[in-house]
Parts: structure tokens; sequence; C-alpha cells
């Protein structure tokens, strides 16, 4: 459902705030377990072939990423077994 610049009810703006906000926790789970994967990787072959420490590897060839989002998205790759049955219930949507 698109939402146009002209006036919805509060049901069709309820709905598409909700469809929405559904696309999003569905893209961002994915997106973020995809990069933990990758994250952790790089991070493995980083400890195998450099002397340089993970963060600063980080640093320099993915400026876009912060160590902290890195963590989280490692975490989230690292332990999507234990939750994917929550995460289940959410890409079911």
């Amino acid at each position: 459902m698109q939402v146009q610049e002209e006036k919805l009810s509060l049901e069709h703006l309820a709905e598409a705030i909700n469809q929405k906000e559904t696309e999003f926790s569905k893209s961002s789970l994915i997106h973020a377990k995809t990069m933990g994967e990758w994250l952790l990787q790089a991070k493995n072959k980083v400890k195998e072939i450099k002397s340089n420490s993970w963060g600063a590897w980080l640093e320099s060839n993915c400026p876009v990423i912060s160590i902290r989002t890195a963590r989280l998205y490692m975490q989230i790759a690292r332990e999507w077994v234990y939750l994917a049955p929550s995460i289940s219930v959410i890409l079911s949507r």
C-alpha cells in the first residue's frame, strides 16, 4: 500500500504504518545477520594474516561501520540460532 500525500483515514494510515514497519523489520534483521556473518569472516582473516588489530582494520577498510555496530552485527550472526524462534515470528508477518 502506497501512502500518498492525500489525507488518509486513520485506518489506512495504521495499515500503511504497520506494513512499512514489518517490511523494515524483515529487511533489517536479514541485513544485520548477513553483515555479521561477513564481519566475522573478515575478523577471522584479519587475525590470520595481519599483525593489525581487528579494530584498526575495520576502521581503515570499512569506515562506514563503527566498531560498536560491527560488534552488534556479529553478535546477531553468532546468536541467530537462539534468536531464530523469535525472529521467525517477525519474518512470518
